[in-house]
């Protein structure tokens, strides 16, 4: 039986997580919305490159008796074929000045917007439970109390959660060998299964953030079916070789 002061604390908890969730959709929110500018940056650089490059295509050929259609069709074609170039350069170009300053000043704009919905989270990032911190491990105190009645109290399913094989040292090498080891890369491959059973895979980028060095983010058009696939519970993630082949 879960006591009237436990119970205090795990609607905390509960409150904590759900903030948490918020927190993570805003971020996702913000990562979107930067790839979307990014992405309507190139195209719009192309889009302005195209004419002038076209342009200038057509001064140096020589369209002698030629077809006003032929040249209509040939210009097109050019054009089209100048338009993917261009996308392809500006994709390289903008992670260099001036396109680079560009979307850094969006950037700043989108993290002013959400500064302060994201600072109403800040005070949860940190949960505290007589002194320690026990933030990552909330949603197993939270399941361990729920799936196990033998658990009744929050104390008990800390110290269930503690004598768990893995030692508090050897984590914490692993942690940070993990930590490393994200840093050298921001691709996954996440494969999930629809209702039926059929496998999908798709390479993803995905970004962490210095207070939340253990969480990956990645943002996703809601009506994409990766979401419900996500909801079945039916995913898996891998992670590409890095430089050391790890």
């Amino acid at each position: 039986m879960i006591s009237e002061a436990d119970q205090v604390v795990i609607d905390e908890m509960i409150t904590r997580e759900r903030t948490m969730k918020e927190r993570q959709k805003i971020i996702e929110d913000m990562t979107h919305k930067r790839r979307v500018f990014k992405r309507r940056l190139v195209i719009a650089c192309a889009a302005v490159v195209t004419p002038f490059l076209t342009i200038l295509y057509n001064v140096f050929m020589q369209y002698e008796h030629w077809p006003m259609m032929g040249i209509v069709k040939i210009n097109i074609l050019v054009a089209i074929l100048i338009f993917l170039l261009s996308l392809a350069l500006f994709q390289k170009l903008i992670k260099y000045r001036p396109l680079k300053y560009i979307v850094q000043r969006y950037r700043r704009r989108i993290v002013k917007r959400y500064t302060e919905a994201l600072s109403v989270s800040n005070r949860w990032l940190q949960f505290y439970y007589y002194q320690r911190e026990i933030s990552h491990i909330i949603p197993q105190i939270l399941y361990y109390l729920e799936a196990n009645p033998a658990l009744e109290t929050i104390d008990d399913a800390i110290a269930y959660i503690d004598s768990q094989p893995v030692s508090s040292e050897l984590y914490q090498n692993n942690l940070s060998e993990f930590r490393k080891y994200v840093k050298q890369f921001n691709t996954m491959v996440l494969s999930t299964a629809n209702n039926l059973g059929q496998p999908s895979s798709r390479q993803i980028n995905f970004v962490t953030l210095d207070g939340i060095p253990n969480v990956w983010y990645f943002g996703t058009d809601p009506e994409a079916p990766k979401v419900s696939e996500l909801d079945l519970g039916r995913a898996a993630i891998f992670t590409l070789p890095t430089s050391e082949e790890l």
